[in-house]
């Protein structure tokens, strides 16, 4: 895969700032690759991976690598193929993140309510943020992974919702 040559440039290009990898085809295999060389690109801002065909273990090992990016600023993983664990991952990752200022997960599958719950209760913690887009896509296997646990939502329609009112006596 041509991501596993990229991958291995990376590690000779420390002051890379801006990756442009959109509509690349990427997998989860090729971004087992990627996010292995991103320790490797300590000023990298900017990685554009929307409109390729990263799922769930893609998304997780991105989670894992943006420990070792630390001045990403956005995260950019729309029109992919991201369930509820890639979901779980990212909110994971992005809780309490100070230097992220987009979110862009719009085009994914749609996600259990606790997946969503979890990415808005860390998109919450994120002081940085100015812009989130998290419409689901209309992309064929776009139904809800945890169907028999409880009802799939977009992460918009929860991210829009009120917090639950207390009803203490």
């Amino acid at each position: 895969e041509g991501v596993g040559l990229l991958a291995a440039s990376l590690k000779h290009m420390p002051d890379l700032r801006k990756l442009p990898l959109h509509g690349c085809r990427i997998s989860d295999k090729g971004m087992a690759s990627l996010c292995k060389a991103l320790e490797y690109t300590p000023k990298l801002d900017t990685l554009d991976l929307s409109k390729n065909i990263i799922g769930d273990e893609g998304a997780v090992r991105y989670a894992v690598a943006l420990k070792h990016v630390r001045r990403l600023t956005a995260v950019l993983l729309d029109e992919n193929a991201i369930g509820d664990r890639g979901t779980r991952a990212l909110a994971e990752a992005l809780e309490g993140n100070r230097r992220i200022q987009t979110v862009n997960l719009s085009g994914n599958r749609a996600v259990s309510a606790a997946a969503a719950t979890a990415l808005k209760a860390a998109i919450g913690t994120m002081p940085g943020l100015e812009k989130l887009e998290l419409e689901a896509g209309d992309a064929e296997g776009s139904e809800p992974e945890e169907p028999e646990e409880e009802e799939g939502v977009s992460l918009a329609e929860l991210a829009a919702r009120e917090p639950p009112k207390s009803t203490s006596p």
